[in-house]
């Protein structure tokens, strides 16, 4: 069946999807202005979707599922009758046709992926673009489902661990979609080598002379012009330690000197710290010194 026969479906367009699901979502990444990924979280009772086709890459996660919950799917002109169960997920790549039906409430992440930003993080990891997604029912997969967790976490807390962080969850899940879900496997990076102690060095000192900003993998891979994945991974490998958490300890460890004088603010010290709420200085500062900030400005 051609897929100009179906709805084509923008998944980040809201009047789009309208046309599919009966309720807006409970939570939605659209003013998080993540880079080539957006993420909605769901509550459906029963429902049918129709026969569509997405511009994106779909990944659907179920998260809270009631026991006994039956579903049909037809995904690519093949038809599964099962059981929705939690951790599970459904992978749908771009213009394939699909159409699914429930019985029992249930609540899901639905994670959309533009085609044009998985090739070219495919092209960092493999060194090739002719890596395509291949159409999955619905499956265990605890990395999948722990990635779009933490995804759905960082919305809610309004992105408590940064942009670092949700890069390398990005990261994690196109290397791990590339491995798992894909007709060609395209072969990764194989990772070799360190990082020279000059390069490590260069590396450590912008961290240092940006800990008043939210820092990107991306950037940090610039420096010394390797792919954002390699780099992770040699970093850790130099230092003990990913570069996501490097980064909090300095800044912690920064702010550890800063309330020592009892005339700056803590607001100030998150804001200076590129924390883009107190709140999550105060999370990070009391997951690594046992304290919070106030408490330890008190005792000074």
């Amino acid at each position: 069946m051609s897929e100009d026969r179906f709805l084509t479906i923008d998944f980040t367009r809201k009047n789009e999807v309208q046309q599919l699901l009966p309720t807006e979502p409970l939570l939605s990444s659209h003013n998080a202005k993540w880079n080539g990924i957006h993420l909605e979280y769901y509550q459906h009772t029963a429902n049918e979707v129709p026969e569509h086709a997405p511009k994106q890459h779909l990944i659907l996660i179920n998260t809270q599922v009631s026991d006994l919950t039956q579903y049909e799917q037809t995904l690519d002109n093949r038809l599964q009758h099962d059981q929705l169960r939690e951790g599970h997920a459904v992978v749908v790549p771009a213009n394939v046709g699909n159409r699914a039906c429930w019985h029992t409430e249930h609540s899901y992440i639905l994670l959309s992926i533009d085609p044009t930003v998985f090739r070219y993080r495919a092209f960092e990891l493999t060194d090739s673009d002719e890596v395509d997604l291949i159409p999955h029912f619905s499956s265990l997969d605890p990395l999948l489902h722990g990635i779009g967790l933490a995804l759905k976490t960082e919305i809610e807390t309004e992105k408590l661990n940064g942009q670092f962080y949700l890069d390398s969850l990005t990261t994690t899940l196109i290397a791990h979609l590339l491995s798992h879900y894909t007709a060609k496997k395209g072969k990764s990076h194989q990772c070799v080598g360190s990082l020279s102690r000059q390069k490590n060095r260069k590396v450590i000192d912008y961290i240092h002379d940006n800990l008043d900003r939210d820092v990107s993998l991306a950037e940090l891979a610039e420096i010394v012009q390797i792919s954002p994945n390699y780099f992770a991974t040699l970093f850790k490998q130099a230092m003990g330690i990913s570069p996501h958490r490097y980064i909090i300890q300095c800044k912690i460890n920064c702010a550890k000197q800063l309330l020592r004088d009892h005339e700056v603010a803590i607001a100030d010290i998150a804001h200076n710290l590129g924390f883009s709420h107190q709140s999550h200085l105060n999370y990070h500062f009391k997951r690594l010194v046992g304290v919070t900030p106030k408490a330890f400005q008190k005792n000074q």
